[in-house]
């Protein structure tokens, strides 16, 4: 015991000395880094202050240049519903994949992620910026099929802005046709397009853009409402695409579109036209559109919105183009008590104005409530026909805004 004492001793004796030599050794480097910067701030501090005495201006340090990808926005929407159905049968010879199915003739009831968009937007310069938007897409409320399900890119642009009058825009992106279909699902009040723009799957009838809003070519858009200090005046957009949404085209037609629509204090009103093919099929249409704000005419919280559209296209499957026609008028209460809209939408569509009996028409009626300024509920029934065979929806959808 003696012995290991006497080690520990010695081991102290010998371990404190060049213990202490170490920290000291550690202080003096500190306080010579210290002391050199205080040097240098010193001769920097005397340096501005003889210039400013001198009556020359003081060179401040450039600050460090952010990197583009610093001030990527993230932003987005996801909306979950509620949706009971109860559909009639209809001929086969409207839609055989109806009457094929026997699920969508009796009552139907499920819960449903409809839609959710994340979009990514990279302003490279003050002129350029790019624009990806990933897309999940549930089932297609309109017809039943729970594998119809997917996940894609929507939007893959860029835009070149060489003033604030003109963008350029090349890539995959959203039409500006109309109201229903260029607009984001995230502030439309009915949960879907008209049937004009997006079809009615389960009765067979497909809209000129039953693929989305989607397409691939290119864009000039002029905007005249940055002249304006109450942003009125014209914006007018001419396209260019495939004609085949977000797939390869398969023809060597390319489809040519023409979009302008007024701003005023009181709304909007547009018109649009569009000359294509798909799958050898012509796809034209011209169409008509108004929109008025609540208070522009009459009372503060009644608003008003309709859209007409005329064109060519096989909308049922057949095989064959034919001429169809469609619309929808559309009035809205806001109420002051608490936030929320009520709206009233009717709208018809005809695929085949040579054929009778497979008139689309239905009127919805609907609420939304804004929880948040980044979440509303919307409940919508609606009552539509074919010919005479009915079908009826019910959604009660939450949407929040990413």
């Amino acid at each position: 015991m003696r012995v290991v004492l006497a080690v520990l001793a010695l081991a102290v004796v010998i371990c404190v000395p060049v213990y202490a030599q170490d920290k000291n050794a550690a202080i003096e480097e500190l306080k010579a880094k210290y002391e050199a910067k205080i040097l240098e701030l010193q001769k920097q501090f005397e340096a501005e202050l003889a210039a400013v005495a001198a009556g020359q201006p003081v060179e401040k340090p450039a600050p460090a240049k952010p990197k583009w990808y610093d001030n990527i926005i993230i932003n987005g929407y996801f909306q979950a519903r509620y949706h009971a159905r109860e559909y009639d049968a209809v001929p086969a010879s409207v839609s055989p994949e109806f009457v094929a199915n026997p699920n969508l003739k009796a009552e139907l009831d499920d819960f449903e992620m409809r839609r959710l968009y994340i979009n990514a937007i990279a302003p490279f310069n003050s002129k350029t910026q790019a624009v990806v938007t990933w897309a999940g897409v549930g089932p297609n409320f309109r017809s039943g099929n729970a594998l119809s399900s997917e996940t894609d890119w929507a939007n893959i642009f860029v835009d070149y802005m060489p003033n604030k009058e003109w963008t350029f825009r090349i890539g995959q992106a959203p039409t500006w046709f109309g109201i229903d279909t260029c607009e984001s699902s995230s502030c439309r009040f009915t949960p879907e397009r008209w049937a004009a723009s997006e079809g009615v799957p389960e009765v067979g009838l497909r809209g000129l853009w039953f693929g989305g809003p989607w397409d691939r070519g290119v864009y000039a858009i002029n905007d005249q409402r940055y002249k304006s200090p109450d942003k009125t005046g014209f914006r007018t957009s001419l396209s260019i695409t495939n004609g085949n949404f977000r797939s390869q085209d398969d023809d060597s037609h390319k489809d040519i579109a023409v979009d302008t629509t007024y701003f005023a204090k009181w709304g909007q009103i547009g018109a649009g036209w569009l000359d294509g093919q798909f799958a050898g099929d012509d796809r034209d249409a011209i169409g008509f559109n108004f929109r008025i704000l609540p208070g522009a005419f009459c009372d503060d919280h009644l608003g008003f919105q309709g859209e007409w559209l005329d064109g060519r296209w096989d909308a049922t499957g057949s095989g064959m183009a034919h001429d169809l026609d469609g619309f929808y008028l559309q009035s809205s209460w806001h109420f002051d008590d608490h936030p929320g809209t009520a709206y009233l939408r009717y709208e018809e569509f005809d695929p085949n104005k040579d054929q009778n009996g497979d008139e689309f028409d239905a009127l919805h009626i609907g609420y939304i409530y804004d929880l948040t300024k980044m979440d509303k509920i919307t409940v919508e029934y609606s009552m539509g026909e074919l010919g005479n065979y009915d079908h009826n929806d019910f959604i009660l959808q939450y949407q929040r805004m990413l």
